[in-house]
């Protein structure tokens, strides 16, 4: 498995995990709240035997993706009621 991090036009960065073989082939998984899809690479060795890969996107605030500024500034605003 590898980590990749891309670095967004603002500033943010949004990381990634790559599992399997990066060819044609490749899945694009975006996880569901309460994960970060890293739980998957486990199941992923029938899809690497046929040659596919699986990017496994971390949300923002998830893993090493930076967290969404406007999600960050509400969090703060109800904590300080």
């Amino acid at each position: 498995m590898e980590q990749l991090v891309f670095r967004l036009p603002d500033g943010r960065q949004l990381a990634a995990l790559r599992h399997g073989p990066s060819g044609k082939s490749m899945i694009v998984f975006f996880h569901g709240t309460g994960n970060s899809g890293a739980a998957l690479t486990p199941e992923t060795s029938g899809l690497q035997d046929r040659g596919i890969g699986l990017l496994l996107v971390q949300r923002p605030g998830v893993g090493e993706s930076s967290t969404l500024v406007w999600v960050a500034a509400t969090s703060r605003e109800r904590a300080a009621r």
